[in-house]
């Protein structure tokens, strides 16, 4: 009896034929989940350490939307980035502004 052969599952983009990765939507998901991340930073740091989150989170997504024509397998690793840098900004934030958690 001959073996069946593994077929792998692909999306392929109608109209250029090329196989759809799905690393830049996984990138934008993380780009989403970090949201919440940084909004809710202002809970545990000064309020102006949400506000310079919130404001790098929007340069990290205004890059990731400019980046999703022409450069979509960096939308991983900015995904990543911008979970990586909420920790040292808002603990290096909250250390500066004299405690993790402060009274607003």
């Amino acid at each position: 009896m001959l073996g069946r052969r593994k077929v792998r599952p692909v999306t392929v983009d109608p109209h250029t034929g090329e196989v759809v990765s799905p690393r830049p939507f996984i990138g934008l998901c993380l780009l989403a989940a970090a949201f919440f991340l940084y909004a809710a930073g202002v809970m545990v740091a000064a309020w102006w350490v949400a506000v310079i989150g919130m404001v790098v989170w929007l340069v990290l997504l205004t890059l990731a939307l400019r980046w999703w024509p022409t450069r979509p397998g960096r939308l991983l690793g900015l995904g990543i980035a911008a979970v990586v840098i909420w920790f040292p900004l808002t603990i290096g934030g909250g250390i500066i502004s004299g405690g993790i958690i402060t009274s607003h």
